[in-house]
């Protein structure tokens, strides 16, 4: 198999075989010093080729390359605009980068402005052995093996908790640190050595680390073999399923033989685990088989074993500690392939009535595509807060679906044998139970299913009802449109009440009795009115248990709206006096008309261009995505296409900026263009909505630090806003505005004020949109004041900081909601504090202390009359 293929690279081998037509730079040339200072080659621009060692999927925003094997060898990709390419990169993949050579506080790497893929699955590098000593911090060797992969053999494990996640081993010739930017499940103080650690070895806050890419690299010495390390396999992989040729075997365990398993001459696996579905209740033919999960829990944890002997196993039940001996394989179906233990020995039970472990609870999305849902293979997981929209599928299985797409439930377990399934449209408080990889597509994402082992497992709701699949026809009303309002009211018992609350232009709402249309389906109507006139509406819904609903669930934050109009206008589409403030035109078709802005260049590197409608002083401003054209500044433009707050295309990047995703486009005559609006910092940070996609100007500016992807600045307003110019210097690092430094000042600085990835910005879109560097210091007379920042790091995982000031004494509440306005966690609520600057952290768990999902959140301060919100991305 392609995947586990280990080829000896040389240098004559890369530089015939990659990089074709091109100049390159060896890597050695960029990375060898003899004083162990900064890169001959920084700020020049390369072009290097190698072998990916250590995968984007594994560290994020950042790569390892290696292009030979030996010193000097490998240097770390940091990526830039071509992040879409770049996050397709996987471990083995032949690639070509060029960028810029840069330090990154003593890290020497490519700040890539484009990332080719040469060849998919070219090859392994194997690890250099070296001893912990010489590659430590101040280590003989440590600049030399700097990005390349190293192996470290026979080591204790010195200290198991470093901080941050870090901790040392040592095999006698010194410490050296093992950092975990990658998930690799493993805990260190379980453990007093290691037979091995791989990884690229990195350089980070004054020490050198190796970075282990996934459970495999991180082997410890002891008699049984961690579960996390037989299950788990690279993101690259799969990511890659359903989009190369011969992909069906990409999710396979990396110890299981395509051809004739078990490996040859391989030695059999022991394993040990917790019980979490006991024997005799899934069906295994003449055989039987149970689940068992590492202690831990959590992704990758879990495994299912078989022997096709029922007289080997003793009775097992939940709680029970066991160890066993066998090979690893895979059952597949259609399209889905499970990872399976085929038991070839004893099967003993080390202890009893132990902690079975937690249910990770996980959204109903999340196990629809093998990127999120194959770690949770034979993995405990727990469903909340669903709705029955199938029960009818073939061999008894149904569908639920918690509103981030269906998952399917299976009745697998014997005891669901005479299980009524729920009827369509009942809420369901939660689901346990195991994940089954078994008879599906990936077509319709039904692959996966979740598999309760009991009645009990599944918690029938009491309410209140569930209102969804809303729909409102026609989508852009004009005065001689009666609209339509539909959507599905479901009720564990029954629904006494539908309504359709309705205002126009801020008045007073009236009420209208949705009818029953078909199943649970639910219509009603608001009458025509005038060109010019605002509808704001809402749904609400009552069971004969007195509890009641409505959608959106917080009517004070958000109402669904729309404007009458014969032609919509960009403010048309972008206009909301709502705190959430989503488009009212989500998914609707619309066609508008606007002068570009921003022109080929920016869509070169976003994949899109921006509108503004002429003469606007707020909510002017549009982004389009999906067009080919290429399109100039100042042209009067036409696009026809579908308005919405959420990109499939990239989610993190992109939801909660209103776009359209357009389908054509008709080209005018060019005109004067769009003036920039001038602003201050505090303008903009205070109605941050009112001006995303417009052209925006602000003077005499003084830079506030230094982030990792964009700048933070400042004026005399006291106002603090984000700068990113990624267009105009492909990195944040080699930019002028770090050369700046911190309280560097600027003439002036124009651009698109940009939503993207969780906060605003401007964007510049070349260097005509930033003045010359001044001396200008800013006059801030005023030390405190209310504010609110943008949280920091943004997209996050797993923890932020979110920083604000007070101008007086008071109680504070600072809240955490989700995308649907309900509150996830309560960070402080009404406490008093001091003025001043404060800052607080959130680990990305609700008030009951569990995780939450990956997404885009809401803070908000309420702090005497100061009220204010933000958005910030939360990526796992």
């Amino acid at each position: 198999m392609k995947k586990l293929l280990t080829v000896i690279l040389s240098l004559a081998f890369l530089t015939a075989s990659m990089g074709f037509g091109q100049d390159i730079t060896r890597i050695y040339d960029i990375q060898y010093t003899e004083d162990g200072g900064d890169s001959p080659l920084v700020d020049q621009e390369v072009t290097v080729s190698g072998i990916v060692t250590g995968e984007s999927y594994a560290y994020g925003s950042e790569f390892f390359l290696q292009d030979s094997v030996g010193a000097w060898s490998g240097i770390l990709v940091h990526i830039g605009s071509d992040a879409d390419s770049a996050f397709q990169v996987g471990q083995g993949d032949s690639v070509t980068v060029t960028g810029t050579v840069s330090e990154y506080f003593g890290m020497t790497q490519i700040e890539a402005s484009s990332v080719t893929i040469d060849s998919m699955w070219a090859g392994d590098v194997p690890p250099i052995t070296v001893t912990s000593g010489e590659i430590a911090t101040d280590g003989a060797m440590a600049e030399a093996y700097e990005g390349v992969l190293i192996k470290v053999e026979k080591a204790a494990i010195s200290n198991a908790d470093l901080g941050n996640g870090e901790w040392g081993i040592d095999d006698g010739s010194g410490e050296v640190r093992v950092n975990d930017n990658a998930d690799y499940y493993f805990w260190p103080s379980e453990y007093d050595s290691v037979e091995y650690v791989i990884g690229p070895l990195n350089y980070s806050f004054n020490d050198t680390k190796i970075e282990p890419r996934l459970a495999s690299d991180v082997v410890p010495v002891s008699e049984y073999t961690r579960i996390q390390r037989l299950q788990q396999v690279r993101g690259s992989d799969l990511a890659r399923i359903g989009h190369v040729e011969n992909d069906d075997t990409l999710d396979y365990t990396y110890y299981y033989n395509y051809d004739d398993s078990p490996l040859p001459n391989a030695e059999p696996f022991k394993i040990k685990g917790i019980v979490t579905m006991p024997t005799g209740l899934s069906y295994a033919g003449a055989g039987v088989k149970f689940i068992m999960q590492d202690h831990h829990g959590g992704p990758w944890s879990g495994i299912l074993l078989y022997s096709p002997d029922s007289t080997t196993f003793p009775v097992l039940y939940e709680g029970d500690e066991v160890s066993t001996i066998g090979y690893v394989g895979e059952y597949s179906t259609d399209e889905s392939n499970m990872t399976e233990f085929w038991v070839t020995g004893e099967v003993n039970i080390t202890s009893e009535e132990n902690p079975v472990p937690e249910p990770s609870e996980v959204q109903t999305g999340d196990l629809r595509w093998p990127t999120t849902a194959e770690q949770w293979g034979t993995v405990f997981v727990k469903l909340k807060d669903v709705i029955i929209t199938e029960n009818d599928y073939n061999f008894g299985e149904w569908g639920v679906d918690d509103g981030s797409g269906e998952v399917r439930i299976g009745n697998d377990s014997d005891s669901l044998s005479n299980f009524n399934r729920p009827p369509l449209g009942t809420v369901v408080d939660s689901i346990t139970g195991w994940v089954y990889h078994h008879f599906g597509y990936y077509a319709d994402s039904s692959t996966y299913k979740v598999e309760p082992l009991y009645e009990k497992d599944v918690v029938i709701g009491e309410g209140p009802p569930n209102i969804r699949n809303y729909a409102r026809t026609p989508g852009a009303p004009t005065s001689d449109d009666v609209v339509t309002i539909s959507a599905d009211f479901a009720d564990n018992s029954a629904v006494t009440s539908a309504k359709l609350f309705h205002r126009v232009n801020g008045g007073a709402y009236n009420s209208t009795d949705m009818q029953l249309d078909e199943g649970i389906t639910y219509t009603g109507n608001i009458p025509f009115y005038n060109n010019g006139d605002r509808v704001d509406y809402f749904l609400m819904a009552e069971d004969d248990n007195g509890t009641s609903s409505t959608l959106p669930a917080d009517t004070t934050k958000l109402n669904f709206s729309y404007t009458v109009a014969s032609q919509l206008t960009i403010s048309d589409i972008q206009y909301t006096p709502w705190e959430l403030a989503q488009t009212p035109y989500e998914g609707v078709e619309v066609s508008v008309s606007g002068v570009v802005t921003a022109d080929t260049l920016f869509n070169s590197n976003f994949e899109a261009y921006v509108i503004q409608e002429s003469g606007a002083t707020e909510w002017g401003g549009l982004f389009v995505f999906d067009l080919n054209e290429t399109l100039t500044r100042d042209q009067t433009v036409t696009v026809f296409g579908t308005a919405t707050d959420y990109n499939a295309d990239f989610h993190f990047k992109w939801d909660g900026l209103t776009v359209i995703l357009a389908d054509s486009v008709q080209v005018g005559d060019t005109g004067d263009g769009i003036e920039p609006m001038v602003m201050t910092a505090a303008d903009l940070e205070a109605e941050p909505e009112k001006y995303e996609g417009m052209l925006v100007r602000v003077n005499d500016i003084e830079v506030t630090a230094l982030n990792q992807y964009d700048w933070s600045v400042t004026d005399a307003s006291g106002g603090e806003i984000l700068i990113d110019d990624d267009i105009v210097y492909t990195t944040s690092d080699s930019s002028w505005f770090a050369s700046l430094g911190v309280g560097g000042g600027i003439e002036y600085v124009t651009g698109i004020w940009t939503y993207s990835f969780g906060s605003f910005k401007i964007e510049l879109r070349d260097t005509d949109d930033h003045g010359v560097a001044t001396s200008v210091e800013p006059d801030r007379t005023q030390p405190f004041a209310y504010s609110l920042s943008q949280n920091y790091p943004n997209p996050f995982n797993p923890t932020t900081n979110i920083q604000f000031s007070l101008a007086d004494q008071g109680p504070v509440t600072i809240a955490i909601y989700n995308i649907r306005g309900q509150m996830v966690r309560a960070l402080v609520r009404n406490q008093t504090m001091e003025a001043g600057y404060h800052t607080l952290n959130w680990d990305g768990t609700d008030k009951n202390g569990r995780t939450v999902g990956s997404g885009v959140y809401i803070y908000r301060i309420h702090a005497g009359d100061f009220i204010k919100a933000k958005k910030m991305t939360l990526l796992r």
